[in-house]
This record gives C-alpha cells, structure tokens and sequence, in this order.
C-alpha cells in the first residue's frame, strides 16, 4: 500500500497526463526550490564527486587538459606545425572564354576534376576535359562555352571542389599532398 499512496492504480508522485508534455514534476532535480524535491540534499557533495568523477571537472582548464590542448613547459619556446589545405584554388587565372581555356602556370589541376570558375559576380561549375603544362580545357555544365555561360575574356578565380569520372573507369592517377610548415615561438 506504501507504493500506490494515491488511491491504488498508479505509483505516488506519478500523475497521468492526457497529452505529451513536459512536466517540471517529471524530472529529479537537486534545488528544492523549483518544486522537484529533495532528491540527494544531504548526499550532494557524493554525487557530485561522482560526477566529477565520470564527466571530469567542468572547468576550462579541465576541458583544455582533457581534449589535449594543454602544454606543460618548462621553456619559453614552442614548436608546431600547420598542414596545408588539399583543395586547389588561383586567383589569377586568365580564361580564353570562347574555347573554355583556362591558361595558369605550374597548376596542378587535372582531367576530369570539377571547378567553379568566378569572374565578377558570375560563378560557371564545368569538368575539365583536357590538361596541359600551362592551360587547361573545360566543359561547362549550363552551356556550350565560358562565353556562353556568361564568362569573358580575362582573370578569373578557379577552385577545385571535387572529380567526375564514369563508373568503372580508371579515375584519377596520382595525388595531391597538401604542404607542411613547422614554426617556432
């Protein structure tokens, strides 16, 4: 009878609701201010060195020596590195917009990638179909030439943003490494 307080059909302090909402009396909480009781009043600082003890200390020094971030040095100098970005961009590229050349010394873009060229305020998504040492060759998407897909003559920006290649065809020869600089404080 000490389970069912209520009169016999459902546990005490539960009360069925009609419909799915949040109750403040659904959840345990440690203020008795809010109305939720007492839960672990007294045994507070127990649970809470539980809880540091499975979640660590929710500090900021704590978070930082978690995740690794933190460096104990004994001297003032300190050494790390930065890896380069793997996707291709220039910002200096001259297009030939009648026959979709695009001329960039020592790029290293090749057939069969897929570029956004940027010129202005007109941006053409396009395959690149062949690659010399200097220039390269691409189909646009939306049009026949970089002239018919708004493009003209001139400077342009030219990002590598993925590759297209048939199904169970060779695909890419080759890699693109990105660069490594290590630097000294």
């Amino acid at each position: 009878m000490g389970l069912f307080s209520n009169g016999g059909s459902f546990p005490a302090g539960l009360t069925p609701s009609p419909t799915k909402t949040l109750f403040a009396g659904n959840y345990l909480t440690f203020d008795s201010a809010s109305g939720g009781g007492t839960f672990a009043q007294q045994f507070l600082p127990d649970v809470y060195e539980k809880e540091v003890e499975r979640y660590g200390n929710r500090s900021v020094s704590s978070f930082l020596r978690m995740v690794g971030a933190e460096i104990p040095s004994a001297s003032d100098q300190v050494i790390w590195s930065e890896q380069g970005r793997l996707h291709i961009a220039y910002d200096d590229a001259t297009i030939t917009a009648a026959t979709s050349s695009v001329a960039k010394t020592a790029h290293s873009v090749r057939a069969g990638q897929t570029v956004a060229i940027t010129q202005g305020l007109v941006t053409v998504k396009a395959v690149v179909i062949t690659v010399n040492d200097d220039d390269f060759t691409v189909a646009p998407y939306a049009a026949a030439t970089l002239a018919a897909a708004g493009l003209s003559d001139g400077t342009a920006s030219v990002f590598v943003y993925g590759s297209e290649f048939a199904k169970g065809s060779a695909g890419m020869v080759g890699s693109v490494d990105a660069g490594f600089q290590q630097f000294s404080n």
